[in-house]
This record gives structure tokens, sequence and C-alpha cells, in this order.
């Protein structure tokens, strides 16, 4: 091991604790510097609250902040305490808003079930289930709508997915549209399945550009047990009391009240099951999220 290696790694022990390491050194000619990326084994800890067994996983988190040395191994920059432990900070979120998309995804078909995901969604309703009826949808049909500007958001959006489609000033089914309409039977399978899709394709979408935060109440509860299951790497059984924890602690304040009847909407949906006292996995979901081999890694982006 280099001297230069190791006292940057005694340099982060001292300043920043046991949670932060260091990776080997890197010259960079263009600075005529050697780059340390200081990074985590962070510790999470799973508990199964039946059975009361521990898990313990360690996620990385890589290139968190950096130490700058020069070429005869002088430290020439350090990032504060404050900084490191914030660039933790939002490498979790990151982390965490990487395996909701992926859980989101794995529980899609169920999720298009839920009682609040589609009065959310209720505009892809309104436009597929028109053209379901009548094959298309025509602008002039589409402005006397309320709202008709939000509607033609929507629009953009199930024409980006190739649900529809523009032919004329009217909309029809897009390749994915009739692909999902000769697959099913009747229109609550169809719209239940367009609704999977656009959950499945274009989850961030939703939260981020067409702005349905309530939306995100469900799919965070969702993710709060299904991320310890990943994490685990089994099927385990939590209180909901725990999931509301981690819930506050991840995503802010709720009432119980409100965390709790999410979780029996979700179980309504067979997204998860509720067997009093316990909310378990629906493994057809779990097998799906083991199958796509999340990595327990992430790296911020610069």
């Amino acid at each position: 091991m280099s001297n230069m290696l190791k006292n940057a790694r005694k340099h982060v022990l001292y300043e920043y604790g046991n949670l932060l390491t260091v990776d080997e050194p890197v010259f960079d000619e263009f600075s005529n510097q050697y780059i340390i990326d200081i990074t985590s084994q962070y510790p999470r800890i799973i508990i199964d609250d039946e059975s009361n067994d521990r898990f313990v996983r360690f996620l990385e988190l890589n290139k968190l902040c950096q130490l700058r040395y020069s070429v005869d191994g002088k430290l020439l920059h350090s990032p504060s305490k404050k900084d490191c432990l914030g660039s933790i900070t939002n490498t979790l979120a990151l982390w965490r808003e990487n395996v909701e998309r992926i859980i989101t995804r794995a529980s899609s078909k169920q999720l298009a079930s839920v009682t609040g995901v589609r009065h959310f969604l209720r505009p892809i309703e309104v436009l597929s289930g028109f053209i379901y009826y009548h094959d298309e949808i025509s602008e002039s049909d589409i402005e006397t709508l309320t709202r008709s500007e939000r509607y033609m958001d929507w629009i953009e959006l199930l024409l980006n997915l190739k649900i529809i489609r523009n032919e004329e000033n009217k909309f029809t089914y897009g390749d994915i549209g009739i692909g999902i309409r000769e697959s099913v039977k009747g229109k609550d399978e169809f719209l239940s399945s367009i609704i999977s899709y656009v959950l499945s394709e274009r989850y961030s979408y939703l939260k981020e550009i067409m702005k349905i935060g309530n939306l995100g109440t469900i799919m965070h509860t969702n993710s709060c047990y299904y991320r310890s299951c990943l994490e685990a790497d089994k099927i385990i059984k939590k209180d909901p009391r725990s999931i509301y924890a981690e819930y506050v602690k991840n995503y802010g304040r709720k009432s119980y009240q409100e965390i709790f009847y999410t979780l029996i909407e979700l179980s309504d949906a067979n997204v998860i099951q509720y067997k009093k006292p316990y909310i378990i996995a629906n493994e057809e979901i779990f097998d799906k999220l083991s199958s796509y081999n999340v990595d327990l890694s992430v790296t911020p982006p610069f």
C-alpha cells in the first residue's frame, strides 16, 4: 500500500469517521494531481418483525467526495465533513429512487388495480377508454374536456410511449396500444394494462414532469416494504408501524393512519398481503424483483 493511500485512509478516519473509506489514487494528467475518491460500505440492518431475525447488508456508495494530492504526496484539497455527510444523504436518496423505479416496474401489473393509482391516472383511463370504444379520439373531442390543456400533456405521454399515434388531427392506437388491445379481454383489462405499462416505463416522468405528488405516497409505501426484502434477499414480515417508521425517516411525516390505509389499498390489489398483524410480499412480485439482480451499489452523477 502506498504512503499516499495510507495517509488518505488515516485522514478520512480522523476527519469523517469509520463509515467512510477511500479508493486507490488515480493520477489526473490535466491537473497534475492525484485524485482519491471517498466511498462508503454503508450498513443496512433489516429486521423480520415476526422472527426478529436480523440481516446486515452493505450498500456501496461510490465517489461521494474527493481528496486531491500533489505529486509529492501533499494534501491539496479535503472536503468538509458537512459536504461528505450531505453526499451520503444525497446518494442514499438516489439509491432509494433507483430501487423504487425497479419495484414499481416489478409490481406495475398489480399497482394498476390500486384505487388511488387509478384515481391519480384517471386522465389515461378517460383517453384510453374513449379510444377503446370509438377506435379514435379527435382534437376537438379533447378540447371539450375540462382542463383540456392538461389532457394534451397526457396525450403527449401516450404518444411518446406509442400507445397512441397521431393521424390527421385525431389519435388512434399506436403500435403498443394495438399489441395491448389484441392481448386482452375486455375494457377493464385493457385499461389496467395501459396503466401498468405507463407505470413500468414512465414512473419518473409521472412524478417529475406530470407532478402527481400524491401518487408518490403509494409508491413510497410499497417501496418501503419491498426495499427491505431486496436488501434482506428474502421475503420478510414487517409490522405496519415498522413500515411507517421507514416511510417517515425517508420521505417525511405522514399520519400513521394514512400509511396504514395505503398498505390496505396495496393489499386489496394483491401488491402486498396483509396477514394480520404483518405485511408480507406477493411472491410473484418478489420473484420478479429477484430476477432483476439489483446492484447494491450506487454512484452519484457529477
